[in-house]
């Protein structure tokens, strides 16, 4: 899962007085990632929360992009980061363990998350903790970061926006059009990273609605390798 998420290298920041957040190498995330997942599944269950398996199952994805991909600075609110947008909102416990291991949530309140604390069971926007969009509502992520990449693309802006969603999101007809949006544009500043655990809140995804028969036209509409 690691190897597919990493990508290449990003710009390097134009301003020296902006201090970055330093990446670590390619062979260090496994057991970062290892560690989060501790973390998470120790916080989760002293707070008696639930949706502990669609936070583990994106663990690897967010250590690549938070520790390895993305351009970010000890500012979250600075404005050439690369955006986030985590559209699967109800599986944001991995998310939260690394936002307070970056440093952009005191370790506190995400300790305290479900009991007391500013941040709930699904993430709400709160870019001065590094959360770009309230996604609580399944279907809302991907035309969020359609939107923000869009609106870079138009103003020359240099960041990337990535977008993490679940692959029984992807039953939402929203989607499908954010995903036809992006494809017109040609909008090659966003990343869309299918979390694909085969799983949805009531049953596994084959026995409801799977996205796999879609797979051949989503890649030629795209013209992306999944």
């Amino acid at each position: 899962m690691i190897e597919k998420a990493v990508k290449k290298k990003h710009r390097v920041s134009s301003s020296s007085r902006v201090e970055m957040l330093a990446k670590l190498p390619a062979s260090r995330l496994y057991k970062k990632a290892n560690a989060l997942r501790k973390d998470l599944v120790k916080i989760a269950v002293q707070n008696k929360a639930g949706h502990i398996a669609p936070s583990l199952s994106c663990v690897d994805i967010l250590t690549a992009l938070y520790y390895h991909t993305m351009n970010l600075s000890c500012d979250p609110q600075w404005e050439e980061r690369d955006r986030l947008v985590f559209s699967k909102a109800h599986g944001c416990y991995g998310l939260y363990a690394i936002l307070a291991d970056r440093g952009y949530i005191r370790r506190e309140d995400w300790e305290n998350f479900y009991r007391g604390s500013f941040l709930s069971g699904c993430a709400e926007r709160s870019t001065e903790h590094g959360i770009e969009a309230s996604c609580g509502a399944l279907g809302h992520g991907l035309p969020i970061a359609v939107g923000i990449a869009f609106g870079a693309k138009l103003q020359d802006k240099k960041y990337r926006v990535y977008c993490v969603v679940g692959d029984g999101e992807m039953q939402e007809g929203s989607m499908w059009e954010a995903v036809q949006f992006a494809a017109k544009y040609k909008l090659s500043n966003l990343t869309v990273i299918i979390d694909h655990n085969r799983l949805q809140a009531m049953d596994f995804l084959e026995d409801v609605l799977t996205v796999e028969g879609k797979r051949f036209n989503l890649q030629q509409s795209i013209n992306c390798r999944i």
